[in-house]
């Protein structure tokens, strides 16, 4: 009976692991997406690796989103 419920943490675990890893592709392909163009309306600055957990305000660590993408961003990052 132990077993099958260690079994079945590490798979709850690994579902966990999977949830995770896809936001984390999410907020990297807007980011990302973000780096290489223009936008010629409303944008707002974003740091990629928040100040909080470390991040700089140097230009690498920046990037201009739309107001969506930024909520979306921050949204996101609390489930990162």
């Amino acid at each position: 009976m132990l077993t099958l419920l260690v079994i079945n943490v590490i798979i709850e675990l690994t579902n966990i692991n999977k949830h995770m890893n896809k936001y984390k592709q999410w907020y990297s392909n807007i980011t990302e997406r973000a780096k290489n163009r223009t936008l010629d309306s409303y944008t707002e600055s974003h740091h990629i690796i928040p100040r909080s957990l470390g991040g700089s305000d140097e230009a690498d660590n920046l990037v201009n989103l739309t107001a969506r993408e930024h909520f979306i961003c921050h949204w996101l990052l609390v489930k990162i």
